[in-house]
């Protein structure tokens, strides 16, 4: 005998979905810095202790919003970026399906204090288990600042997976260095345990925001790329940084790539990037690499991932080809690039 299909309840749903978005700490911490940057923040700063387990801060100057509005903001699939269907082939936010407040919530405790711009009172509302505990007036700068504690308290079993304090920080620290590369007009702070990680300036200058997160050297390392394509090809343009053929890593985890300045994992780009330095990388060895392509509409899908953390190109081998070519020409410029033998091969 088949056993009964039935409806699940929506606790149980809730908890599900959340597991699509939220995976761990870095995953609390992408969602959050997200809407800070949608909502045209200048200023953002991260801050987590034990690796994001215990406590996860991120606080903000944006537009901020009133209680209406973030009361609206923590039920499932309410968002200010989307109309309707069709404004997925042309969306110009970082946040789009209205789902991570709400997602956030299932699985922990959120405190959301927020003040408009302009505005003469802010709000704290506080959601746990997926509904709304607490709201009313507060004392608070405008913006939005948002504690999320108590993470995964509800579902233990996902918690026990979570690893070392310092490997949640890895992963943090990855997406805040992500975003912070992305976008270098934004003053940026991450903090952990109480002591800052980095803190980039907010100038406009990307090499400014490569030094704040890795450093002088690397930065003084980094080769400059500007290309603009009308060759027919997928994109429009590539734009960024990479660096000096000796400054290298064992690990692809520095190479940034962004599309249409929304920051990814794309490794059809990555591999572009790789590719274009031909033998004068080792086979185990990686650039810094900070890559931003320029792709007109329709050329690409980022609603392929629950995290929004893969794209879809159109055209991947002319993505590919296009990056490639972008990369092999700065390094020629700088004098770098003595062959154009594949990687590894004389």
């Amino acid at each position: 005998m088949s056993p009964d299909i039935r409806e699940l309840d929506d606790d149980t749903r809730d908890r599900i979905a959340a597991g699509e978005v939220v995976e761990r700490p870095a995953s609390v911490v992408k969602e959050l810095l997200e809407n800070a940057l949608d909502a045209d923040a200048s200023r953002v700063t991260v801050g987590v202790e034990s690796g994001g387990k215990e406590r996860i801060v991120v606080a903000d100057d944006g537009v901020g919003m009133s209680e209406a509005e973030v009361r609206k903001a923590v039920r499932e699939h309410t968002t200010s970026k989307l109309r309707d269907i069709s404004d997925l082939d042309s969306i110009g936010t970082l946040g789009f399906r209205g789902e991570a407040l709400h997602a956030i919530g299932s699985v922990a405790r959120v405190s959301i204090r927020t003040k408009p711009r302009g505005g003469s009172q802010g709000t704290e509302l506080v959601v746990s288990g997926g509904e709304v505990r607490e709201c009313g007036p507060v004392g608070c700068p405008e913006g939005t600042t948002v504690e999320v504690t108590d993470l995964f308290g509800n579902v233990p079993a996902r918690r026990k997976y979570l690893k070392t304090d310092a490997t949640e920080f890895d992963h943090v620290q990855s997406v805040v260095s992500g975003y912070a590369l992305a976008n270098p007009g934004v003053s940026m702070t991450l903090e952990h345990d109480g002591r800052e990680s980095f803190s980039t300036a907010g100038d406009g200058d990307r090499r400014s925001a490569v030094m704040a997160v890795y450093g002088r050297e690397v930065a003084a390392s980094m080769v400059p790329i500007a290309a603009d394509h009308d060759d027919g090809g997928p994109l429009a343009g590539v734009d960024g940084l990479i660096s000096h053929p000796e400054t290298n890593r064992a690990g692809r985890e520095y190479m940034t790539t962004l599309v249409n300045g929304r920051y990814v994992t794309a490794s059809t780009v990555r591999e572009a990037v790789v590719d274009a330095y031909g033998m004068q990388l080792a086979p185990d060895r990686y650039p810094f690499a900070v890559v931003d392509i320029d792709v007109p509409p329709g050329g690409v899908d980022v609603n392929v991932h629950p995290r929004k953390l893969e794209v879809l190109f159109a055209d991947s081998e002319g993505v590919r080809r296009q990056v490639r070519e972008a990369v092999e020409a700065a390094l020629l410029d700088e004098g770098l690039l003595r062959s154009s033998a594949p990687r590894g091969r004389s």
